[in-house]
């Protein structure tokens, strides 16, 4: 029994597309994947009272050399991001001032994930905010590619 194909090029490519598609299926593939995946976590202030000066402490995993983690303060979904930026070590620290008013005290601090897109609208966001005094809350969507990787519920003093 002979089998000829007719249109070499398109059975290649269904083949590699299954070959691919069950790769991609494993369990090995997907676990890689999730153990490659950005991670943080906020190691202090733990949730509770804070004072408005926090020592942020966070334990970063597989953070892409081209990205940036900042702190900020979430109200509702606005978000302010705190100077300085984390740096790339695995568990870095920043000082941050909360200098808003929340509502009861009350707010998140959380970590985020940002890529060199979303860098430049925080830059800008900062920048402006040094010259005019005008500190408006972002949310997570505009600021493109930005992630929440971890958060704590925080009460002011």
């Amino acid at each position: 029994m002979s089998f000829v194909v007719h249109r070499p090029m398109s059975f290649l490519l269904a083949v590699v597309a299954i070959g691919l598609a069950a790769l991609l299926a494993s369990p090995g593939c997907s676990q890689r994947q999730e153990a490659d995946r950005p991670t943080g976590e906020i190691l202090s202030p733990k949730a509770g009272e804070v004072d408005r000066t926090l020592e942020v402490r966070a334990r970063l995993k597989n953070v892409p050399k081209d990205h940036h983690v900042w702190a900020a303060t979430q109200i509702g979904d606005l978000l302010w991001v705190k100077e300085p930026a984390f740096g790339a070590e695995q568990e870095p620290s920043v000082t941050v001032v909360e200098g808003g008013n929340p509502p009861e005290g009350m707010f998140l601090l959380t970590l985020l994930l940002v890529p060199p897109d979303g860098q430049k609208v925080i830059e800008v966001w900062i920048e402006r905010g040094k010259k005019t005094g005008e500190w408006s809350g972002m949310k997570l969507k505009d600021i493109p590619g930005a992630t929440q990787l971890g958060s704590v519920k925080l009460k002011l003093r």
